[in-house]
């Protein structure tokens, strides 16, 4: 018998502040499958904390406590070779000015 598969996304009382600003507070959640092809999404008001669980996830950003698994790996563990199974499309995507591309995708 397999043992139950790990979740593709997984957070722990995951938490992000920015100074005294909490954007993300707690969160706790699974999916179990994400299936080649589909496409998953948080919905939420402005400023609920969408785009900073995907950026935890991606480990753009670092947590203020909790965990973020991604894959069935820890975020922080994620290398180049795991950017191509996932993609995240955010809204207002913008090169910083002072960034060439090739400097914006090493960064990535």
């Amino acid at each position: 018998m397999d043992p139950t598969p790990s979740p593709a996304v997984e957070t722990r009382q995951l938490t992000k502040r920015f100074r005294r600003v909490t954007a993300l507070d707690s969160l706790s959640l699974a999916v179990l499958a994400v299936l080649p092809g589909q496409v998953y999404a948080l919905l939420g008001a402005n400023g609920s904390g969408k785009s900073t669980t995907f950026r935890l996830l991606l480990n753009i950003y670092r947590p203020s406590s909790g965990e973020a698994f991604l894959l069935g790996r820890p975020s922080p563990s994620l290398d180049g070779a795991d950017s191509d199974k996932v993609a995240y499309l955010s809204e207002g995507q913008k090169l910083p000015a002072w960034m060439s591309v090739e400097r914006f995708l090493t960064y990535c």
